[in-house]
């Protein structure tokens, strides 16, 4: 079997952190002061309606883009991600927060939205007993996968939805105590209107929890993976997948788009992640995991047919997670203070 065969060919599924590359004729701006700013094609104007409905075509075939990725990611991304915790001490952040607030009141219902295969969603369940909790996700594929993973942690107080964060038109106005979405913001192409709606659903004194990657170099798991990555494929630095998933690392811009949007009292702070993957299968998630090491060494394969080049990789990351001394002696990952943003705002 040859080397690349062993692990799947899935060269587009690289972005919970790391979103595809190719970028649409308009694309967000990741550096902007407002992180949703559109830059339209060159000879247009920005204020004309056949723009304005050009600009809503380019967004809504991104997100069909995006659904599609996801579809197909799903059971891995919930496998690794959220089964195996992947990124440990970022869901109890939330009900740490949340609970003080929440605890004891009737009627609470909490809003999760990219949820995956649902976190923090169950977290916040399980901490939660009084609360009502609903978890959405833009793909379809999550919904069965949350299901499941709720009955294996008996919980009653939750539910699962197909949602897109931008149009969540099927929820009330004032509907929901609580909206939280753990590294997903970022990812959104109207994020301005997302938060708008995350305002609109939230109660009066209603509050909104979100996590966001910090730079690159606070991120070392980033740094890890993404050297490795180019050493095979020096193009990966040219696409914006990068520059996306650490849209917010300065996260000035969104706050002023959250005030903006009905969302005061912005509160951030850092927390520092660690991330974990299991003895033995540490290869095996890095391969299988949202990450660009597996397209980079699918490049190179390819270039090179008669060597193994994934086996090649297996042994350089060994001795680079050795070095740093990132892998124990039972051949399990440890990767200690990775930046995170822990945003909290209110509704007015």
């Amino acid at each position: 079997m040859a080397p690349a065969a062993r692990y799947g060919r899935r060269r587009d599924v690289w972005w919970r952190w790391h979103p595809p590359a190719e970028s649409p004729a308009w694309q967000l701006t990741a550096g902007s002061p407002a992180g949703g700013t559109a830059s339209f094609p060159a000879g247009s104007s920005s204020g004309g309606e056949s723009d304005a409905d050009h600009k809503m075509e380019e967004i809504k075939e991104r997100k069909q883009k995006m659904e599609a990725v996801w579809e197909a990611a799903a059971a891995k991304y919930a496998e690794w991600v959220i089964d195996n915790h992947a990124a440990q001490g970022i869901y109890p952040e939330f009900a740490a927060f949340l609970e003080p607030l929440l605890r004891g009141k009737e009627g609470v219902r909490i809003l999760d939205v990219a949820s995956a295969s649902g976190e923090p969603a169950a977290t916040l369940a399980a901490a939660l007993p009084n609360a009502q909790v609903l978890s959405t996700d833009l793909a379809h594929a999550y919904l069965q996968l949350g299901k499941s993973r709720a009955a294996r942690l008996g919980l009653q107080n939750i539910a699962f939805e197909t949602a897109d964060a931008e149009d969540l038109h099927r929820y009330p106005d004032a509907s929901f105590d609580a909206v939280t979405c753990s590294l997903g913001l970022m990812f959104m192409p109207s994020d301005n209107a997302a938060l708008r709606e995350f305002a609109r659903v939230l109660k009066p004194g209603g509050v909104f929890v979100a996590t966001l990657w910090q730079a690159q170099e606070q991120v070392p798991f980033f740094e890890l993976t993404l050297k490795f990555a180019c050493e095979y494929d020096p193009d990966m630095l040219k696409g914006q997948a990068v520059a996306t998933a650490l849209r917010y690392a300065d996260p000035t811009g969104l706050i002023v788009e959250m005030q903006a949007a009905g969302l005061g009292d912005v509160q951030k702070r850092t927390l520092q992640v660690e991330f974990f993957m299991p003895a033995h299968a540490w290869w095996r998630e890095m391969l299988e995991m949202p990450l660009p090491i597996k397209p980079s060494l699918e490049k190179a394969q390819e270039a090179r047919p008669g060597e193994d080049v994934f086996e090649e990789g297996r042994q350089k990351m060994q001795r680079r997670l050795q070095e740093k001394g990132w892998l124990d002696e039972e051949e399990t990952v440890h990767i200690k203070g990775n930046g995170c943003w822990f945003i909290t705002a209110k509704k007015a």
